[in-house]
C-alpha cells in the first residue's frame, strides 16, 4: 500500500479596507481630470519679437514705430521668374468708355470691317478702270531701225516712223480709230549705168558719178470702222461690263452698311 503525499492547505490573508480606500480614490481622481488636449493647443506659442514680421520668414524686418514706408520694403527683383505671381487681376487699371467710345474703338479694331472697306476699294477701282475703256483711248507709236539692201553704198541706213491716233468704243459694240503718222528713209545707190547717155543724164541729176542719196518721207493717215452685225452686237450687250461693275460696287456698300449694324448690335449688347 502507497501512502499519499499529505495536501498542504495555505490561508492568504484578507485585503486590508485602507486599500480598497485608495484604490476607489485614485479612480474619482482620473475621472474628474478633463480629456486631452494637442500640445499646439495646450502649450500656447509664443509671441513674434518685436520688428519681425510673422508672414515671411528671414523677410527685411518692418519697423514697429513709426508707420511703414516704400524705403522700408525690399524692391522686387525684375529678373525673378514671376515678380508679380500674386498680383491680382483687379487691381490693374481699367478702362471705362461709354457706348459712342465702345462703339468706335470696335469699328476700328476689327478685322472684318478693314477687310469690307478693302472690298469697297478693290469694287471702285474697277468700276473706274471699266469707265476708262469707255471713253476715248489716245495712242502714240514711234519705231526706229536701220535698213540695209544689196544695192547700197554706206552700210545700213536709218530709218524712223511714228504715229499717233485715237480709238473710241461704239454704243453698239463697234470700235472706231483715226490714225496719223509718217516715216522717213534715206537710201544711198552705187550707180550701175553702163550706157553713156544715162550716165550723162545721171551725173546731171545727181552730181555724183559714183552713187547718189536719197531722202524720203512718206505721210500715212489711216481710219477704221468695225462694227459687230450678228454676236456682240447691241446696247446691252456693249453696256454689261459697265452694269455689272457698277452693282459689284453697290453690292460692296450694302454689305459694309450691314456689316457696321451688326457691329454696333452686338457691341451695344455685349
Amino acid at each position: 500500500m502507497i501512502d499519499k503525499p499529505p495536501i498542504l492547505l495555505s490561508h492568504a490573508p484578507a485585503p486590508k479596507a485602507g486599500s480598497i480606500a485608495m484604490v476607489c480614490l485614485l479612480w474619482l481622481v482620473l475621472c474628474a481630470l478633463p480629456a486631452s488636449v494637442p500640445a499646439s493647443e495646450a502649450l500656447p506659442a509664443d509671441p513674434p519679437p518685436a520688428g519681425d514680421s510673422p508672414a515671411l520668414v528671414g523677410a527685411k524686418p518692418l519697423p514697429t514705430d513709426r508707420p511703414v514706408t516704400s524705403a522700408d520694403l525690399e524692391p522686387i527683383d525684375p529678373n525673378s521668374p514671376k515678380p508679380f505671381e500674386d498680383m491680382e487681376q483687379d487691381d490693374a487699371p481699367k478702362l471705362i468708355l461709354d457706348l459712342q467710345q465702345a462703339i468706335l474703338l470696335a469699328s476700328q479694331q476689327n478685322l472684318d470691317q478693314i477687310r469690307e472697306m478693302e472690298d469697297i476699294f478693290l469694287a471702285e477701282v474697277n468700276l473706274q478702270t471699266v469707265r476708262r475703256s469707255y471713253l476715248p483711248i489716245p495712242t502714240a507709236e514711234v519705231s526706229a531701225g536701220m535698213n540695209e539692201e544689196d544695192d547700197q553704198a554706206g552700210g545700213a541706213q536709218p530709218s524712223v516712223s511714228g504715229q499717233t491716233g485715237v480709238s473710241q468704243r461704239l454704243p453698239l459694240g463697234g470700235t472706231a480709230s483715226v490714225n496719223v503718222g509718217t516715216s522717213y528713209d534715206r537710201s544711198t545707190r552705187v550707180r550701175d549705168i553702163t550706157d553713156e547717155s544715162e550716165l550723162r543724164r545721171f551725173i546731171e541729176e545727181t552730181g555724183s558719178e559714183q552713187s547718189t542719196t536719197t531722202d524720203s518721207y512718206r505721210p500715212e493717215a489711216t481710219a477704221s470702222l468695225r462694227q459687230p452685225l450678228l454676236r456682240g452686237a447691241g446696247r446691252l450687250v456693249e453696256r454689261e461690263s459697265l452694269t455689272q461693275a457698277e452693282r459689284e460696287l453697290v453690292y460692296a456698300l450694302r454689305a459694309y452698311a450691314l456689316f457696321q449694324q451688326d457691329l454696333t448690335i452686338q457691341t451695344a449688347t455685349t
